[in-house]
Parts: C-alpha cells; structure tokens; sequence
C-alpha cells in the first residue's frame, strides 16, 4: 500500500479467471466483472446460468484478504461477465459502473438505483482523490462497439480505433 511522501506504492492485484481481477489501490479496492458461477456449455446445449451464491461468498472471503471491493466494473453485460454482478452489488454495497441494461438487473436485485452508474464510454469518475477513472466505449466484438450512439454521433469516431469502426460502418 502507498505510503505517504514515498514516490512507489505497492499495488496488490488478484487475478481470479478470464477476466476477473480485483485491484487495491491504497484504501480502494475495485472489482471487474466476478462472473464465477458461469458454467461453460460443453455440447451445443444452453446451460441455465444462475447466481450461485455460495461461491461468490467463498471468492469474497478469498479476496477480503487481500483488500476490499469498494467499486465494481462491468464492461457489458453478457453472463460471462456479467451474472454474478447483481449479488456482488449486494453483497459488497461497492459502487457499481456499468451499461444502462446491466444496471437495470442490478437495481431490479435489490441496491439502490444511485449505487449504480450507467456507462457509455466518454465519461470521467473521481473514485477516490487519488484515482480517476475514464470510461473508452469498446467491446471485445467490434461490430458491436461500432455502433454510433445515433446517425449525428457517427462523425465523432475520430481516434484509430474508430478507423476500424468507420470503416465496418462503411460497409453497411
């Protein structure tokens, strides 16, 4: 942990499947995503995801050893990411960020609806005073992050990942 006047700080980082990983920064813990009940299908077969909380409390316990969970992140909601979030709200009372559709389940679950901030990518949070956090709208499918906000919005795509995207847009 960062010590006052000491130019280096120690930043603990667990590292929990795919793209679970929980950060402390000082007296900050954040959380991305902590979809650990998600069960892979191995046949073509759809498996009925659901929240199992037993596991999510062991991950907790696990995790409370090495710092907190003051804030979680979700990137988009897909259950891979995304299923255990609505219990870790609750569980954790963190502040949560993510898309408006993923907030919707989360407050439905039961936290209050100003524990939850919807994102869309451009925004900027004061987490701490020592962490800000800025929101860059992307997805790990392209196609998907692609699409302009509305027709007006398609000229803001200006950095060079947006040539990506100008270019799918294109081609429609």
């Amino acid at each position: 942990h960062c010590v006052t006047g000491v130019q280096t700080c120690a930043l603990p980082i667990s590292w929990f499947g795919i793209t679970n990983w929980q950060y402390q920064i000082g007296d900050l813990g954040i959380m991305l995503d902590g979809a650990v009940s998600f069960k892979s299908a191995t046949t073509n077969i759809a498996i009925k995801q659901e929240i199992n909380k037993p596991l999510v409390d062991r991950v907790h316990d696990a995790l409370r050893t090495a710092g907190t969970i003051d804030v979680l992140l979700l990137g988009h909601k897909h259950d891979d990411h995304s299923l255990d979030t609505p219990y870790w709200a609750a569980k954790t009372r963190a502040r949560v960020f993510a898309p408006a559709e993923a907030c919707k389940d989360i407050i439905a679950y039961g936290a209050p609806a100003d524990r939850c901030t919807a994102i869309s990518g451009g925004e900027t949070f004061k987490l701490n005073s020592h962490v800000t956090m800025r929101v860059v709208r992307w997805n790990h499918s392209v196609t998907y992050a692609c699409q302009p906000r509305s027709e007006e919005h398609t000229s803001e795509l200006q950095s060079h990942s947006d040539l990506v995207c100008r270019l799918l847009l294109e081609k429609k």
